[in-house]
């Protein structure tokens, strides 16, 4: 293992107010957070609050996917695995700090997979839902600029099921 002489350990504290203090006089490159204390977002909110550009490490928590998502979504730039050694903690600090995250590979193809997910587009050539029938027959009045009052003279319906059926269906 190589010596760490690029990372200094400067304080160990409690996310309480006399140690979200300490944050903000320190104003730390990163803050390494133990989620096994502590709720990710609530961790973020107060040390983001003492000090807005100290980047967070979550720390001591199983490596599943909803769990490295929930710290991404609350801004942690990176993470550390329960069952991970010192040359692990090392390489995350030094990742963070340079801009990286070093994840496990299922980490990874979860994080593409969802990626994927989210950047779909709805495909507006796709086939459309079919009208119902009285949608086929408001459609048309519509389509001549007919107002629902109108609609529902001309048909014999309230104005109420013009007006529904034409945001459901037209």
């Amino acid at each position: 293992m190589r010596p760490c002489t690029d990372v200094t350990v400067v304080d160990v504290i409690d996310l309480n107010r006399p140690g979200i203090a300490k944050i903000a006089d320190m104003q730390p490159d990163v803050v390494l957070v133990d989620l096994g204390q502590t709720d990710p977002e609530a961790a973020v909110r107060m040390v983001k609050s003492a000090s807005g550009l100290t980047r967070l490490v979550a720390f001591a928590f199983d490596e599943t996917d909803d769990d490295v998502f929930a710290c991404a979504a609350a801004g942690f730039c990176g993470y550390v695995a329960r069952n991970s050694g010192a040359e692990e903690l090392y390489r995350t600090l030094v990742d963070v700090m340079e801009g990286r995250m070093h994840c496990a590979p299922h980490i990874a193809a979860t994080m593409f997979a969802r990626l994927a997910r989210s950047q779909r587009k709805f495909d507006p050539q796709g086939p459309l839902p079919a009208l119902s029938s009285r949608g086929s027959e408001i459609l048309p009045l519509v389509e001549q600029g007919r107002s629902n009052k109108e609609i529902a003279r001309q048909l014999a319906i309230s104005t109420a099921t013009s007006k529904t059926t034409c945001t459901t269906s037209c």
